[in-house]
């Protein structure tokens, strides 16, 4: 005679989630998050001075790897005072309502070598959309420590998410294509 065994518990159950991989601490001083657009055909680059997040990586567990970053808009730094207070206003990116932005990836794919791609989404005045960012990473042994250095560009539309309003939508004026940078160093324990 067979004996039943009931499978609900097991089909409840479902596939095994991945573990998650191990945080990285970041270095916010070795780091940089950077952008550059043109006005006028003239180049204008900057950085976020202040952002902070969490990256949980393993090379050998992509499926447990994460990275949520949160970038605040209003400390965007081109170097360039008038330029730096009008990025904060309503037509840029109105810090007083949104005075945060977030990447968010749930998923990071090996692309070969030391080449990654993590697949997120940016949320920048309260508008989300997809933005993959690919990147190069190299992770050395440092005594009992690992340090990483991780560096990836991307690119985005800036009136996707409403940034350059009123006099400043026109893409003859300010091109629509933005080119993000990141430069992330960050270490963790073995």
């Amino acid at each position: 005679m067979k004996r039943f065994v009931p499978l609900l518990p097991l089909l409840l159950v479902g596939p095994a989630l991945a573990a998650e991989a191990p945080a990285w601490t970041i270095d916010p001083k070795a780091s940089a998050i950077g952008f550059a657009a043109k006005q006028m055909n003239v180049p204008v680059s900057g950085v976020f001075e202040v952002y902070a997040g969490t990256i949980r990586f393993d090379p050998a567990n992509l499926e447990g790897s994460s990275i949520a970053m949160e970038i605040r808009p209003g400390s965007a730094s081109t170097k360039q005072k008038d330029v730096d207070e009008q990025l904060k206003l309503p037509d840029w990116f109105d810090a007083a309502r949104h005075p945060l932005a977030r990447y968010e990836a749930d998923k990071i794919v090996a692309k070969g070598g030391d080449r990654y791609e993590a697949l997120g989404r940016l949320t920048l005045r309260g508008v989300t959309r997809e933005l993959p960012l690919p990147f190069t990473l190299k992770i050395a042994e440092a005594g009992d420590r690992l340090r990483a250095e991780a560096k990836g560009e991307t690119e985005m539309k800036r009136l996707d998410f409403g940034v350059g309003g009123g006099q400043w939508r026109a893409t003859t004026v300010v091109a629509d294509e933005v080119k993000v940078t990141v430069d992330i160093r960050a270490e963790r324990s073995r």
